[in-house]
């Protein structure tokens, strides 16, 4: 692979059309791993993928390029409740929407900290290599520094959450020069994310999977990500349904609440139609209308 480490930026541009590891070798945290990554097919109709991926040990970016791009690049987080990864209708559907708007995409495929309890907060580690490794590429490739964010979905709406909130947070061992450069997004887009460890509204399943059956104080306050929002945090686009029986809605209120008290732009969307879940594919009712609203918004602040 061309060169994405050591001192300096890179000289050639990393990200062809195959994945890239995170990291050189072994991620921190996955030493002796014996998990099997697998992808399971869902659909029911031909030719039209819905698949859910496990196993992740070796945690990579998916690049897709826009044609032409605009400078912007996000960094894609797909739900499934911390077990697993709704790989097509949040992942890979959500990259070719963006590129339709000039911006190019990498969809991450991250490793489910029920899978690595001695390192809990394996995912975030993902997610902040993430963007360290595509801003310490950006001149060789053609990305602007300034304009690199994320969008997550569901569970992924959390670890893109906690991104933004704790961009600096020590999660795994600094191992080359890319973990020194600066892992705060530029901007966020959440979707029905999974927001607080609160008891009165936390999605149980992630909660378990995160942080374990009986998590300690400390780990609930840091993983409730409405508590974590600094005068630092991005602007950000959040849509939910009031219909979602999955993921309270609460919890997208909860974090523009956080955000209206620390004078972080936003732009909140509570929908009365729609479901948990859908991506874009299944995006119903007055929720259909997320990809356009949140385009505008995109485009409106130079993404």
């Amino acid at each position: 692979m061309p060169a994405v480490g050591g001192a300096g930026q890179a000289s050639v541009c990393p990200f062809g059309g195959a994945q890239v590891p995170l990291w050189p070798g072994v991620a921190p945290g996955s030493e002796g791993s014996a998990l099997s990554e697998a992808f399971t097919e869902r659909s029911k109709v031909a030719n039209v993928h819905d698949r859910s991926v496990t196993g992740v040990s070796t945690p990579s970016l998916y690049p897709y390029a826009a044609q032409p791009p605009n400078g912007a690049v996000a960094i894609v987080m797909p739900g499934g409740g911390y077990t697993h990864l709704a790989w097509d209708k949040e992942g890979l559907d959500i990259a070719v929407w963006l590129n339709m708007q000039g911006v190019t995409a990498f969809v991450l495929k991250y490793r489910m900290p029920a899978d690595f309890p001695q390192a809990r907060w394996a995912a975030l580690a993902d997610a902040q290599r993430a963007i360290r490794l595509v801003r310490h590429n950006a001149a060789a490739c053609g990305f602007d520094t300034a304009r690199i964010g994320v969008i997550g979905f569901s569970a992924g709406g959390h670890l893109a959450s906690q991104l933004v909130t704790r961009p600096t947070a020590v999660t795994a061992p600094a191992i080359d020069a890319i973990d020194a450069v600066d892992a705060r997004p530029s901007f966020s887009v959440l979707m029905y994310p999974v927001i607080s460890m609160d008891p009165s509204l936390a999605h149980s399943g992630s909660k378990v999977a995160l942080l374990g059956a009986k998590p300690s104080a400390a780990d609930i306050a840091l993983a409730s990500s409405e508590l974590q929002v600094t005068a630092t945090t991005p602007p950000t686009f959040l849509g939910v349904s009031n219909n979602d029986t999955a993921v309270k809605p609460e919890n997208t209120q909860r974090f523009a609440d956080a955000l209206q008290a620390k004078g972080i732009a936003h732009q909140l969307h509570r929908y009365q139609d729609g479901a948990h879940g859908t991506g874009i594919r299944d995006a119903s009712g007055d929720m259909a209308a997320w990809p356009t609203q949140c385009a505008t918004w995109l485009a409106a602040r130079g993404r």
